[in-house]
């Protein structure tokens, strides 16, 4: 039988302190329907909580951490004073707001809560705590380079403090910054060192090493080595086969479906992407679910069911205009206006591809002047294939010295295009370019 604590104790001065403490206590309990007794046993005695809640004793912290877990709270609860504890209470549920406008594709609202939580915070590992939702925010938010600058800011005090969960999370979050500014290989590394971070500390997040294997899958993807993201979405599914979170499995089953794709695993490819189509819209992220509608349309279509990936690049289409989403309504008018064109559809395709192209002007985006104007070479291409071939090298122009996939299929585009009219060795030379483009992404 546990030994009940008896000794006497000489009575502390009354302090507004020490009848907060009390007061917190005796409010605590009651909330949580236990008596004196209930809560004492079975280290302390009834009289010895009464004096507690009374203001008449400092409990040790030993005791007070003993009392507070069976009370469910923090022992910062009881110790703290009341402004502060107000304070911290609406940071968290700030912090809470700013999470869940992230997790709706709201990044960009997020983003001045956690900025004036970051200036007004005075505890340094509570600022470099926040800058890193402020940094994933800033990420989601197309903001990459800002991102990275606080998330470094948070590492260098995290590794002052060694701090090694902290450290493994901001790198984990400085990996996904640096995929956003399309630098590859320094993602990788960072993805790699937060996982490597994991395997020392007991990381009390289960989605963090699955998230950060599941960017790890986004890293090879976008550097053109679809077995390879594949296979790194694959361990992220099978690492995080018991995570009920919507939104982490709709990311994941949208990289899956990508990937297949890639492959050319098509009808694998549309399931997971309608899947993911699905969990976006239930979460409200109405910008991913659009995305995961382009792709399932992109999937069906090389599946040859056409009317139905029309269908849905219309339903895409319309979305990404109500929604505001300027930067894929380009992108898929002109995966529409494409598709349109090999149905013999040329008018309707010209119209709708000079309209994507003007958008992307305006954007001021060389990614989508490009992919706009690869859809109007395509739209044109039968009326005009010299005015194709024009609009093509204006393109080539428009990409400069950037490396992409993107690019390489449009060299590739061109390539064809003049072998078709008999100018073989510019075709040659802008063959080779696509080939050289696609490996200096990888």
């Amino acid at each position: 039988m546990p030994k009940v604590r008896t000794r006497i104790r000489r009575p502390a001065p009354v302090s507004e302190s020490l009848q907060q403490i009390g007061e917190r206590i005796r409010k605590a309990r009651t909330e949580a329907g236990l008596s004196q007794a209930q809560l004492g046993a079975p280290h302390f005695t009834r009289a010895y909580v009464s004096a507690i809640e009374l203001g008449k004793v400092r409990p040790a912290m030993k005791s007070l951490d003993f009392m507070a877990e069976k009370l469910g709270k923090p022992t910062s609860y009881f110790i703290e004073d009341a402004e502060a504890n107000h304070r911290r209470q609406e940071r968290a549920v700030t912090v809470a707001r700013g999470n869940q406008l992230i997790s709706e594709g709201r990044a960009a609202e997020a983003i001045p809560l956690f900025e004036a939580m970051t200036k007004a915070v005075a505890s340094p590992s509570d600022r470099a705590i926040l800058q890193r939702s402020l940094g994933r925010a800033y990420t989601q938010a197309d903001r990459a380079p800002e991102a990275i600058a606080v998330l470094n800011d948070a590492l260098r005090f995290f590794k002052t403090i060694d701090d090694s969960e902290q450290i493994a999370r901001t790198r984990s979050q400085l990996g996904a910054a640096l995929l956003a500014m399309r630098t590859f290989a320094e993602a990788q590394s960072e993805l790699e060192s937060a996982l490597a971070f994991m395997s020392k500390v007991d990381v009390k997040d289960p989605l963090l090493k699955v998230h950060t294997v599941y960017n790890l899958g986004v890293s090879f993807y976008m550097r053109g080595d679809y077995h390879a993201a594949a296979l790194q979405f694959e361990r992220a599914a099978r690492e995080g086969a018991d995570v009920a979170d919507l939104r982490w499995q709709a990311g994941l089953f949208a990289g899956m479906g990508m990937s297949y794709s890639k492959l050319e695993d098509f009808e694998a490819a549309v399931t997971y992407l309608r899947k993911s189509e699905a969990l976006f819209e239930a979460i409200n992220n109405k910008f991913r679910a659009i995305e995961s509608r382009l792709r399932a349309a992109l999937s069906l279509k090389a599946l040859g069911q056409r009317t139905k990936a029309d269908e849905l690049l219309t339903s895409a289409l319309e979305g990404a205009r109500s929604f505001g989403a300027d930067a894929l309504k380009i992108e898929i008018a002109s995966c529409q206006a494409s598709l349109w064109a090999e149905d013999g559809r040329y008018d309707e395709a010209i119209a709708l591809a000079s309209a994507a192209l003007a958008d992307a002007e305006r954007a001021g985006d060389p990614v989508l002047r490009v992919i706009a104007m690869m859809a109007l070479a395509r739209s044109v291409n039968k009326a005009d294939p010299k005015r194709t071939i024009q609009i093509l090298r204006d393109a080539v122009v428009v990409a400069g010295d950037q490396s992409g996939l993107e690019y390489a299929e449009l060299f590739n585009d061109l390539s064809v295009l003049l072998a078709e009219n008999g100018l073989a060795d510019e075709a040659l030379r802008y063959s080779r370019k696509a080939y050289n483009v696609a490996r200096k992404k990888k």
